[in-house]
């Protein structure tokens, strides 16, 4: 499950990369391309950042 009713645009945003890289494995192409796609309209992660470097974007 990947979406609930209450999910807020950052869970969405977090969700739809997870099942990026759940389809197409976590270096795909398409886990960076759903990642850009979401901060070009604003929507960043509230996960925290393992390490001080993003994971993802």
């Amino acid at each position: 499950v990947y979406f609930t009713p209450n999910v807020t645009f950052s869970q969405a945003r977090d969700a739809m990369i997870k099942a990026a890289a759940d389809l197409y494995g976590a270096d795909g192409v398409e886990v960076k391309t759903v990642a850009q796609s979401w901060t070009a309209v604003g929507v960043e992660s509230k996960k925290p950042v393992k390490g001080g470097t993003k994971l993802i974007g």
